[in-house]
């Protein structure tokens, strides 16, 4: 895999290359010199990272000589160390770099959000039409109507998540819940195709939220009233949002 960094032209190229199932090289690391200063080195290296760390991968490698300078000190400025040179890799190699890979820190969150939704939505296209639309008290919202809200939450922090990436400071307005619930008038709604719409953008959100590099995660957010909190703080009581409403439509007397 080749990544190739264009400014009018071809300025900067890089490449990824499997070693195994948990090991990969980066290779072909280069600037063209008439646009060296420009950081260009060190964003294609940071794209490289991060996409062998959503690939799963567990370390990546490097091997270089130490002609190269200026290339080792951004290796180990960004956290590669020195390790022992393979005998018989590349010829004009003598140094030999690696750098453990962790996992993006919200692929738990994501994760969650795939689990709940799909364990979810199997369990509702289960529930009778009376089950969905009861209401448990004039005051309170009937299935249908939390999971309307579940699908107001999505949309409204979808944005929140890409927005906030953007700058380290966001400020966005809040929601009137039970406005949204009730002018979307979801107590009238085909249960399926809420269902449906509820379980694909929760599918996004999870995609989008393992795509967010680590700076962004200290970003703040605030929201309506609500105190500023961390776009990971946003993540993580996105999540814990979803699953407590669940647990209000799940209890039903229908058999899994």
């Amino acid at each position: 895999m080749i990544f190739v960094a264009v400014k009018d032209q071809i300025a900067g190229t890089v490449g990824l290359r499997k070693k195994d199932d948990n090991t990969v090289e980066m290779t072909k690391l280069a600037v063209d010199p008439g646009f060296r200063g420009l950081k260009l080195g060190w964003l294609l290296m940071v794209e490289c990272i991060e996409r062998a760390r959503r690939q799963g991968y567990n370390k990546m490698v490097l091997y270089s000589n130490t002609k190269q300078a200026t290339a080792i000190a951004m290796y180990r400025k960004y956290g590669f160390v020195e390790v022992p040179v393979e005998p018989g890799v590349y010829e004009r190699c003598n140094i030999q770099m690696e750098i453990p890979l962790e996992p993006p820190v919200l692929k738990q969150v994501a994760a969650g959000i795939r689990a709940a939704v799909a364990d979810a939505a199997a369990k509702m296209k289960l529930f009778s039409e009376r089950e969905v639309a009861e209401k448990r008290a004039p005051d309170k919202w009937s299935r249908k109507e939390v999971l309307g809200h579940l699908i107001d939450s999505a949309f409204n922090n979808h944005h929140r998540f890409i927005r906030a990436q953007q700058a380290a400071f966001l400020e966005t307005p809040g929601y009137a819940q039970d406005y949204w619930v009730s002018v979307q008038h979801y107590q009238d709604a085909d249960w399926l195709v809420l269902i449906g719409l509820w379980q694909g953008i929760n599918n996004n959100i999870a995609r989008v939220l393992e795509l967010i590099r680590d700076e962004p995660l200290s970003h703040v957010v605030s929201v309506g009233d609500y105190a500023p909190v961390t776009l990971q703080f946003l993540a993580e009581d996105y999540l814990a949002h979803l699953q407590h409403h669940l647990g209000q439509v799940l209890p039903v007397t229908t058999k899994y």
